[in-house]
């Protein structure tokens, strides 16, 4: 009777073990498909955002080219810029008087300060342009240019490097090129988004 009571006390001992052991194997299998998971959403969410990144790369490129094609001078200004019908996609900086450059927050602030009725203080090509990137990735992407002129570039008058006014026949015009690529997401989304700012420098005649 002894021995058979041993038994029956050896065998519980097993089934527990063997439950612990899966128990084990049970956590250590769900942390590893919560690290593939994870590894999967970082990928995602890295490839969405590398996309952005050359898209605002290429809607700055699309204005550097719009500045360097244009030959008027008065176009180049940020009041004619107003009178266009693709947006006031040229714009002065927030202070006139600083030698800094502009940031996210005043660009956002620029942008953020549009008013119905006027022109968007970026980048808008009318639909029939088909070339403009803007419309290319219109069910995928929001795309935001703008071109802040932060004047002439100041230079000594009797350097042979002087690009101010009086040499060369024109002014060298500085900006700032800003562009934003936001993938467009389902409402309460999150959404990827990356923005560039180059400089550009114009001479105008």
């Amino acid at each position: 009777m002894a021995r058979a009571a041993a038994g029956k006390n050896e065998n519980g001992f097993a089934l527990i073990t063997v439950m612990v052991v899966m128990l084990l194997l049970l956590g250590l299998a769900l942390a590893a498909s919560r690290a593939a998971l994870l590894e999967i959403l970082i990928s995602r969410n890295n490839r969405e955002y590398t996309q952005c990144l050359y898209q605002a790369e290429s809607g700055a490129k699309e204005l550097a080219v719009k500045l360097d094609a244009e030959t008027d001078r008065y176009e180049l200004a940020p009041e004619d810029g107003n009178k266009t019908t693709q947006g006031a996609w040229i714009q002065r900086q927030r202070d006139p008087n600083s030698d800094e450059l502009s940031t996210l927050a005043d660009v956002a602030a620029i942008w953020n300060a549009a008013n119905p009725g006027e022109p968007v203080p970026f980048f808008d090509p009318p639909p029939s342009d088909a070339n403009a990137l803007k419309n290319i990735l219109k069910d995928t992407v929001d795309i935001k240019s703008m071109a802040i002129r932060r004047g002439a570039v100041r230079g000594d008058k009797g350097s042979s490097l002087n690009m101010g006014a009086g040499n060369g026949g024109g002014q060298v015009i500085q900006y700032e090129i800003f562009s934003q690529a936001r993938k467009k997401t389902a409402a309460g989304g999150s959404s990827p988004t990356a923005v560039v700012n180059i400089g550009y420098k114009k001479r105008t005649l």
